[in-house]
């Protein structure tokens, strides 16, 4: 994991509930001890050079590498740098700014994530291979397929997840995370949703709109 800022923190923390073996990168001294004093095994270096990752055994012991630094330049950076190595090696890449997440993708990112909380709901499934997988070639296959999320608000009546007919808009729900912090992954259609809860979906952009549209009927109904 390269970059121990705040979504940097917060995937390391998922991994390592998750059991999952991974190693912290950050340029700043600050980050990497504060990545120790949580139990996390951190390195002091610059990610975006190839000697770093070289060490690191990217693309042999090292299967994954997610660049999550503050900076688009630094996070492109790294996706060459990893690329260069190994060409099957999985790449994830935070975009900063919604408009460098295709050049993102032209360096080599398998994957690009926003800052919307749909993008650490994606990270959970990092240990869950065969839904990470199906969520990926999703993505892979269509670019403009994207993670968002919907906001429940106050409702006259009760709406469960079977009501608003995801498979009409092409979506899949990949969790609900409620007001309480927990994520509900994978939903059943018959969960009832409360008000301030979070649908985390992904689909095309056009189709999540008009999800979100449904959404606000149903609450207004």
């Amino acid at each position: 994991i390269c970059g121990f800022g705040k979504m940097g923190e917060d995937l390391c923390v998922r991994m390592a509930r998750s059991n999952m073996d991974f190693v912290v990168v950050d340029i700043d001294k600050s980050r990497t001890e504060r990545a120790k004093s949580l139990g996390f095994r951190a390195f002091l270096a610059d990610a975006s050079r190839v000697e770093t990752l070289k060490m690191l055994d990217i693309g042999q012991k090292a299967k994954a590498i997610i660049a999550v630094t503050k900076n688009d330049i630094t996070n492109i950076s790294i996706i060459l740098a990893a690329r260069s190595i190994s060409p099957h090696i999985k790449i994830i890449a935070k975009s900063n700014e919604a408009n460098n997440e295709q050049k993102m993708l032209f360096a080599g990112a398998d994957e690009v994530i926003g800052l919307k909380q749909g993008a650490l709901a994606l990270a959970e499934f990092l240990g869950s291979p065969i839904a990470f997988q199906a969520i990926k070639d999703l993505i892979v296959d269509d670019k403009h397929i994207l993670a968002d999320e919907l906001s429940v608000g106050k409702c006259k009546k009760p709406i469960f997840i079977s009501s608003l007919d995801m498979e009409q808009f092409g979506c899949l729900a990949l969790a609900v995370k409620k007001e309480s912090g927990e994520y509900i992954f994978n939903p059943s259609e018959t969960l009832e949703l409360c008000v301030n809860d979070k649908i985390i979906v992904i689909g095309r952009p056009k189709r999540i709109e008009g999800l979100k549209l449904k959404l606000l009927r149903r609450e207004s109904a």
